[in-house]
């Protein structure tokens, strides 16, 4: 991927800035002479903009288009796998980016991601990467846990979760079939430690252990064994 370069209004070419409205922020891309520009329109719409400095023009969407990578082209490498990038343009003339993950040994396809290119948060694809492979590979890594280190695992992971809501109506409201569903993913059988989860982490935030666990029933539809 082209390295990039956060930049502010008043650093953009005078024709490119003199013609945005609505300006958001954008990025000068290293070695180019072009720029990416994300605005939003009267009605809160955002767009993308590209400005080509050499040419003095804006560029059209199928001028975009046509000059992406072929899909899947190799953008990042490590010794253990390759990373493959196909770009698209959205509805708002965003570029994104669809990242498959292979392991270089084996071939297999280790994880996938998806990343607008000019986000408002700066990223870069090593780093995104990483923490990606080591998302996917965390299931693998739990289910070699013992019992008490999983409990103690989601108890945690559950008590950040309540503590992050606070100020809002009931800490308790972060408890929902989405989480629980997101439980299963790493630990299909989470349902059955459920009871000493909920207990550890009423025990964590001196609360009642039923009290919490009939909260989390209700809010998210089961019964806790």
């Amino acid at each position: 991927m082209i390295p990039m370069q956060r930049i502010p209004l008043e650093d953009l070419p005078p024709k490119a800035a003199q013609a945005v409205q609505g300006f958001l922020y954008a990025y000068r891309l290293e070695g180019d002479t072009r720029f990416v520009i994300r605005v939003v329109n009267t009605a809160g719409t955002p767009s993308e903009l590209e400005f080509d400095a050499r040419e003095q023009r804006f560029l059209s969407a199928a001028e975009r288009a046509r000059a992406l990578p072929p899909a899947g082209s190799v953008v990042y490498e490590t010794a253990s796998c390759d990373v493959r990038a196909t770009y698209t343009l959205n509805e708002w003339d965003e570029l994104c980016v669809h990242l498959d993950v292979y392991d270089r040994q084996q071939g297999a396809r280790l994880t996938e991601l998806d990343k607008a290119v000019y986000a408002a948060l700066e990223w870069n694809v090593p780093d995104t990467v990483a923490r990606a492979v080591a998302q996917a590979n965390f299931p693998q890594e739990y289910a070699a846990w013992d019992e008490q280190s999983k409990i103690g695992y989601w108890a945690l992971a559950l008590r950040r979760a309540r503590r992050s809501g606070e100020g809002e109506a009931d800490e308790d409201d972060v408890f929902t079939p989405e989480l629980l569903r997101d439980m299963q993913a790493i630990d299909p059988a989470v349902v059955s430690r459920l009871r000493p989860i909920l207990h550890l982490v009423a025990k964590l935030g001196g609360e009642e252990p039923e009290a919490l666990t009939r909260s989390f029933e209700q809010r998210v539809g089961i019964s806790v064994g």
